[in-house]
């Protein structure tokens, strides 16, 4: 996942606070689904398209090394235009 270089350092902060608990619960990764969790790890970023349900059209799943933007082909172009996530 790519955010921009101003929300770089906050993003590398939150993915290694949400890393550390990895161990310390015995889990392989953590799905953030809810919107604003996904606000939170991205520095504001919006992933929903109506103010309707707490869940947004993508998750990001983050793993002891890589971290994922999931969504479908329709919300890719958009959550990378507009909200500079990929």
């Amino acid at each position: 996942m790519d955010v921009p270089v101003g929300r770089a350092n906050e993003v590398a902060e939150k993915t290694a606070r949400v890393r550390s608990l990895l161990p310390r619960f015995g889990l392989k990764g953590v799905l953030l689904r809810r919107a604003n969790n996904i606000a939170w790890f991205t520095g504001g970023r919006r992933t929903y398209v109506g103010l309707t349900t707490d869940v947004g059209v993508a998750s990001i799943l983050i793993t002891a090394n890589r971290v994922f933007l999931l969504t479908n082909r329709i919300e890719d172009p958009r959550l990378t235009d507009e909200e500079s996530l990929r």
